[in-house]
């Protein structure tokens, strides 16, 4: 038999060092200048490069009423805009003031002042007199251990359309918040009213040093400087419902690389003029060139059928721009509530599932599995009669207002369209209906006392068709010195699909199977 044996032949440089190929000497140079003359870039444009920019911008501070230390320049703008009535009470300051009014309320007050039930980790402390609650009891009015309550600020929550709304100022321009459902504040939050704005002293004029501009993936000045590896441009899928993508691609891909930015300077004394917190304009600014030329720039037309700005405010100049103090890297902590809200088809009712209320877990979701498994059928063939399906305790139904009813507002409706009324369910399995009980989460209008709710009305355009998601949570942030910020944030997120109830009336529904 015959046998083969592989030869592996290794081939090394018979120099013992590298420094000849790391020079990368070229053997033929006129070659790398032909190849260059072949794709144009021998040919040169009759054109200068930007060396300075001249500009006077105004940084005006924004105002904010309502809030004795709700300077807008230094505060986070979520802090102002979410803050709630009481988010001062705390736990741990509930207790502390209760510890200190127990020993001074009158006999059997204290009794009644009691947390009672408390959420984790503070189980411990329930039989502790409740601060807060002695405070609003009106218990010792004007004594010293209530000199830390501050008075409680505005409430820019609107309950009925699930959103903030608040109004700044700036220079006589009136910002507008409106519609803001929580989160982030950015230049987009407001919309500008300018009929009343005042005329600002021009600020001098600032020179500044314009640079490339510059991202990952932008074309290179240069023919043969090579592209950033960890940047692939054909990852990008031009996606039509992606319109960041499809401007990004356009200018990598059809834009050449003489795209140029500029700083606009900060104010130019800190102490009196804040960089953030402030409504930022831009006036007259020239741009010198290399050829010693000098270019006066505009803000582009932001309205009419070629209209375009990247960052513009309704109702302002698109050289205009709100700079806000915002929460960066905000602290989140832990759910206080958490209340599902959406429309039922079938039932022909909005519903709105607590969750959890004040911290405490009320449901683990919104299944109603009872309600599915009494209109399933088994094939028992054994019914018993139910008024209704069962619904868990802590699902609110909202019905629609008619027109002719009281307490609709202008958008009413017919019963079919416009706002809706929170309504209260019914135990039917007694001899007699017994109302349950009403919310407990004050997103939805609680805490309501024994029988039926407050009647809390929702808008009919604050529900989409999938649902909203209601959280509440303390929010811990730092203001521009560094000194924390606390806060109660609400916040309307949409859901993927409405709560569904099953509910139905007069149901045989069927024994289950043995």
């Amino acid at each position: 038999m015959a046998m083969s044996y592989p030869i592996h032949l290794w081939l090394e440089p018979g120099r013992g060092d590298t420094d000849l190929g790391l020079r990368a000497r070229v053997a033929d140079p006129v070659w790398f200048l032909t190849r260059q003359w072949q794709l144009g870039e021998h040919q040169g444009e009759d054109a200068s490069s930007p060396v300075r920019v001249q500009l006077a911008p105004l940084h005006v501070p924004l105002l904010y009423e309502g809030l004795p230390d709700g300077d807008p320049t230094v505060v986070p703008a979520e802090a102002l805009l979410e803050t709630e009535p009481g988010q001062w009470w705390t736990i741990g300051r509930r207790i502390r003031l209760g510890r200190a009014c127990a020993p001074l309320l009158p006999p059997g007050d204290a009794e009644k002042l009691r947390f009672g039930t408390l959420p984790a980790p503070y189980e411990a402390l329930a039989n502790e007199v409740d601060g807060r609650a002695a405070f609003d009891a009106g218990q010792l009015p004007g004594h010293a251990i209530w000199a830390d309550v501050p008075a409680p600020g505005p409430d820019r929550w609107s309950e009925r359309d699930l959103t903030y709304t608040a109004d700044f100022t700036a220079a006589g321009i009136t910002l507008a918040v409106n519609g803001h459902p929580g989160g982030d504040v950015d230049w987009f939050s407001v919309d500008a009213d300018a009929s009343t704005a005042e005329q600002v002293p021009p600020t001098p004029l600032r020179n500044v040093i314009p640079g490339r501009l510059d991202y990952p993936g932008a074309p290179h000045p240069r023919w043969w400087q090579i592209e950033d590896r960890a940047v692939d441009i054909g990852g990008f899928a031009p996606d039509r419902s992606h319109l960041a993508t499809m401007l990004l691609l356009d200018i990598v891909l059809a834009h050449p690389d003489d795209w140029f930015s500029f700083p606009v300077p900060p104010p130019i004394n800190p102490a009196t003029t804040p960089s953030s917190g402030v409504l930022v304009q831009l006036g007259a600014v020239s741009v010198h060139d290399s050829f010693g030329e000098q270019w006066q720039l505009g803000a582009p037309n932001a309205y009419g059928p070629q209209g375009w700005s990247l960052f513009h405010t309704t109702g302002m100049a698109a050289s205009d721009l709100v700079v806000w103090p915002v929460a960066v890297g905000a602290h989140s902590g832990p759910l206080l509530d958490e209340v599902l809200i959406g429309v039922d088809e079938d039932a022909n009712l909005a519903w709105a599932v607590e969750l959890r209320a004040e911290a405490r877990q009320l449901l683990p979701d919104a299944d109603t599995t009872a309600a599915v498994g009494e209109t399933t059928r088994t094939g028992t063939r054994s019914f018993r009669y139910l008024p209704s399906t069962t619904l868990p305790n802590h699902w609110h139904p909202y019905s629609r207002l008619h027109a002719d009813d009281p307490d609709a507002p202008q958008d009413g409706g017919d019963g079919r369209s416009g706002s809706w009324r929170q309504g209260v369910l019914a135990d039917l399995t007694g001899p007699a209906p017994v109302p349950r009980p009403g919310p407990t989460s004050r997103l939805i209008g609680g805490p309501s006392q024994d029988g039926p709710g407050r009647g809390h009305q929702v808008s009919g355009s604050a529900i989409p068709s999938s649902g909203l998601r209601l959280q509440r949570r303390h929010r811990l942030a730092r203001d521009a010195f560094g000194r924390p910020v606390l806060w109660v944030e609400r916040q309307a997120q949409p859901l993927t699909g409405p709560p569904t109830s099953h509910l139905r009336f007069d149901v045989l529904a069927e024994d289950p199977a043995p």
